[in-house]
């Protein structure tokens, strides 16, 4: 044989990618061309995800398992019964002074869970990894006077699956980044769901809780979230229109070492193609303000990659004459969350 076969199964999804992304671009001119898209998108992604929310819980049953103060900011860690026999853990935070209803959704990103953004370090190498991501946002945005929710994502924290917590007693950076979110991937495939779909469920009905809420207003509720977090929260907004605002930083990329990769899982659709463009899923949230940061010393996604899908972005945006209510941030530091320009961001349209 003149040439030798190729054995490489990454390069060929990687090529399939390709393929997806030109798929699920919008490829019209107009603003009502787009709306249709956008409607029909919106459908794709809900059916990808195979999202079936049971109206039962539609008013979710929460209890308060502990209370603390820290640092000027009123901490609880609630569980949440988002469906039969499944409890969700999230920490509600709320500044000590008056509030005005504006109320931000913490989505963590790869780590401990829930507990690196509301700033909870048990030992010094907890406390750096959370200092070097800047990950105790949830915290931060409290002292700014939101109240803040932040849930566990499946697959992280006290959501892991059992067998795979015998790794939290290993080596420290071990017990940073161990998760379940592949193997849960792969099992609610088995049994008919995805984990995308699991995720956003569990998020609708924390709106739904945050609605019943005194200190919520309804009409102002945002949404924040870096690396799988930024993942997570792109498919919610796709599917669900109560969140007012969204900003997202260390968007991840999807290619075959991404999504091979054993610290990250995979979006595990049914119809995986739906769910592996930032550009059009992100559209989805079109007219609705939405900041995208970026740090010039990230190692996640190169920044041109970022300003190719922050002008796809833009352009739709400006075509749909809402050009104002999207941010692109591009900083000097790593992919962490450039505090400042996102609650200045949040504060201006919540």
């Amino acid at each position: 044989m003149s040439d030798t076969p190729d054995f490489s199964v990454e390069k060929q999804i990687n090529r399939r990618l390709d393929e997806y992304l030109q798929d699920y671009w919008f490829q019209g001119h107009s603003a009502e061309q787009f709306w249709r898209w956008q409607v029909e998108r919106r459908q794709r992604l809900r059916r990808a995800m195979r999202l079936d929310l049971p109206p039962v819980y539609a008013n979710p049953r929460a209890e308060v398992l502990e209370t603390e103060s820290r640092r000027g900011v009123q901490v609880e860690l609630i569980a949440l019964e988002t469906e039969c026999d499944f409890w969700l853990p999230v920490y509600m935070l709320r500044p000590t002074g008056p509030d005005n209803g504006r109320t931000l959704i913490a989505l963590h990103g790869e780590g401990r869970g829930a507990v690196d953004v509301v700033g909870l370090a048990t030992d010094e190498h907890a406390r750096r990894h959370v200092q070097q991501y800047r990950y105790d946002y949830a915290e931060r945005w409290a002292r700014a006077g939101f109240v803040v929710a932040a849930p566990e994502l499946r697959g992280y924290g006290r959501l892991m699956l059992q067998d795979d917590r015998q790794y939290l007693d290993g080596s420290p950076a071990e017990a940073l980044w161990r998760n379940s979110v592949a193997r849960l991937a792969a099992v609610y495939l088995r049994i008919g769901r995805t984990y995308a779909g699991c995720c956003v469920a569990d998020l609708i009905r924390l709106i739904d809780y945050l609605e019943t809420r005194p200190d919520v207003d309804r009409d102002r509720i945002g949404i924040g979230g870096m690396g799988e977090g930024a993942r997570a929260l792109s498919w919610l907004v796709s599917v669900e229109d109560r969140v007012s605002a969204a900003a997202a930083t260390a968007l991840r990329r999807y290619d075959a070492a991404t999504l091979l990769g054993p610290r990250v899982g995979a979006p595990a659709m049914i119809d995986s193609r739906a769910l592996v463009d930032h550009a059009s899923i992100f559209s989805c949230l079109v007219r609705r303000p939405l900041c995208i940061q970026a740090g010039r010393r990230g190692s996640v996604i190169p920044v041109e990659e970022i300003e190719t899908i922050g002008q796809r972005l833009s352009d739709l945006y400006r075509l749909c004459k809402a050009e104002d209510r999207f941010a692109l941030d591009i900083h000097g530091g790593a992919d962490v969350f450039n505090h400042d320009v996102v609650i200045e961001f949040f504060e201006k349209w919540l």
